[in-house]
Parts: C-alpha cells; structure tokens; sequence
C-alpha cells in the first residue's frame, strides 16, 4: 500500500463521490449521527409541560399537642385527724415508741420529785421503793408504762382507729384501763402467789398495795395518762427541744433521788 494512496475523509470533503453533486450537495464537514440525535429522554426534560414542577406547601403553624396524662394511683388521703394533738395510736409505726420512752422517762423523774417533795401524800413505802431501789424502781416505771401505752396502742389501732379515727380522749381512756387491768394482773397473779422473803421489790410492792389499797390503781392509771398525752405533745415538737428537755430530767434525776424528807433515811 503506498502512502500516495491513502486521503482523509475529513479533508476530501466528500468530493471523491462527485463533488457537489454526491450526497445532495453536502459540502465541507459532515456531522456524525450521533451528534444530530438527541435522545428521547433529554428531549423530554427540555419540554417545559414534562418538567416537574416543585410546589413549596404552605407554612403550617406549630400547634403543640397535649401531652396524654397516664393514670396515677392516688393514694386516698387520710381522714383529718379531730385534734392537733399527734396520733400516737398506730402500732405500725415503731418511731413513736421513741416518744413513748422519753414522755415516760420524764413522767416517772416528775414522779420522784413529787414524792420528795410531798411524803405526807405518797406515803412511806413508796418513798422506801426509791430509798432501797433507785435507778432500778425508776427503770421499773419506766418500762411498765411503756408496756401499758404499747397494748393501747395495738388495741386502739386494731379494733377502734377504724370506727372513731384518732381520738386522744378515746385513747387515753383505753390507756387508763390497760393500766388497771396491768395492776390487777401483777396483783392478784405475782405480789399475791410470791412468798414474803423470795423477792425484795415483791415484799416492798405487798406492803405498798396494802397500805394504799385502790388509790394505786387510779394514781397509776393517772401517771400513765400524763405521759400519754407527754407523748402526743412531744410528736409535734422539734428533736432538739425533746433532747433538751430529756437531758434536763437526767439532770435533775441525782438530785431527786437524794433529796431528804421524813422518811429518806428509811431503808
């Protein structure tokens, strides 16, 4: 093949087809077909009734939704108590035991006062009670009528809180008669089947019950009442104040006990 031979098509301009007169008379450069089609789909985007026109929604105001409220139980509130004074009646509540201990604490060295004080009214053998026993006959009346104010508490609790809610009144009358009831029993079941020289206090409770016959079950059952309503008064009152006034009875408490009247000397 000789290089003479070989002519672009670009630079013949078809002219070897016969000039003008070939191809209707097409001259200079031809256009390939792909450069004269255009395909479909770009024909289409180019129509303005194909094009896909974007619609901006209107601007809706924000409105918050209410927030669904789920069912709580509620607990159904308590009756509202008759009186300002604390309920110390329910017996599921140990905290109030608390109260119960230093009501009873100062009661008892109020009572020690008094019997120093006025041996003509207490008599002589409970004078003796605290001359030979002290801390221990202190202690002894104490924890008696912490016991006595505990059964109230369970019985009040169980068989009339539901019936009369809290009554201070109520309660105190059963308190009143938890006493009695505990004086009866420690009567008639222990002072009277203990023999006289088997038990100190025992001999000391015997001379002290026949001397004051049945003024011990009211002057108990009066004691028991003071330091119920001395418990309904200290629930209420700040913890600070209740210290106070329990650190004052300790206080006290040498003194009393040392304290001299007619019959202190008395062993």
């Amino acid at each position: 093949m000789q290089w003479a031979a070989y002519e672009p098509m670009a630079s013949s301009g078809m002219g070897g087809m016969g000039g003008t007169g070939g191809m209707g008379g097409i001259g200079g450069q031809m256009e390939l077909p792909s450069q004269q089609v255009v395909q479909p789909h770009q024909q289409d985007r180019q129509q303005p009734e194909n094009q896909v026109r974007k619609i901006q929604a209107p601007e809706i105001p924000y409105v918050p939704q209410p927030q669904q409220q789920t069912a709580v139980d509620v607990p159904e509130p308590k009756k509202k108590s008759k009186t300002d004074l604390a309920d110390i009646s329910e017996s599921d509540e140990p905290t109030d035991l608390l109260y119960v201990v230093v009501a009873a604490f100062i009661g008892v060295v109020g009572l020690v006062i008094l019997v120093r004080a006025f041996p003509e009214i207490f008599g002589k053998n409970l004078n003796l009670l605290f001359n030979r026993f002290k801390m221990v006959a202190l202690l002894g009346y104490v924890f008696m009528i912490c016991v006595v104010i505990g059964v109230s508490r369970y019985v009040y609790s169980e068989f009339l809180f539901l019936q009369y809610d809290w009554n201070p009144l109520l309660f105190t009358v059963v308190t009143a008669a938890t006493q009695m009831l505990h004086d009866l029993v420690m009567q008639y079941g222990v002072i009277n089947q203990v023999a006289r020289g088997g038990n100190g206090i025992v001999d000391l409770l015997k001379d002290y019950s026949e001397s004051g016959g049945s003024r011990i079950l009211f002057g108990n059952a009066l004691l028991t009442v003071v330091v119920s309503f001395a418990t309904m008064l200290l629930k209420g009152t700040p913890v600070h104040m209740i210290a106070s006034m329990a650190g004052v009875a300790a206080y006290i408490l040498p003194f009393a006990l040392e304290a001299k009247n007619e019959f202190s000397n008395i062993s």
